[in-house]
């Protein structure tokens, strides 16, 4: 069963073509294990293994967006906070997460 965020709270308005582009981004991912790192552009920096998300966000300066197939947890929403990221989009929620600083969506928030 997919925890809800605790503070389910989005801090910027997601547009219809923002909204519509990530939600065909995750379409892309899904059955692959793998997360996109996009930058603020919406262009893709890099496609890598969800396992090195957090080894690899450290080698980017310009992150926008992650987006992955996978379940959301707290530690990659710290992570997304603390480096600036607007955006952590996953397939749903791993466990309950506060999220105040960064916008953390999933497929069902894509697609309703």
């Amino acid at each position: 069963i997919a925890a809800p965020p605790a503070e389910a709270e989005t801090t910027t308005p997601l547009d219809d073509s923002t909204r519509s582009h990530l939600s065909a981004l995750l379409d892309d991912l899904i059955g692959t294990r793998a997360a996109y790192i996009i930058d603020k552009d919406m262009q893709i920096l890099s496609k890598i293994p969800i396992a090195e998300i957090m080894d690899v966000i450290g080698n980017y300066s310009d992150i926008y967006a992650i987006i992955f197939d996978g379940k959301i947890n707290q530690s990659i929403v710290d992570i997304a906070k603390q480096r600036g990221i607007k955006y952590i989009v996953g397939m749903g929620f791993k466990e309950q997460i506060e999220g105040r600083g960064t916008n953390v969506l999933t497929i069902k928030d894509l697609k309703s």
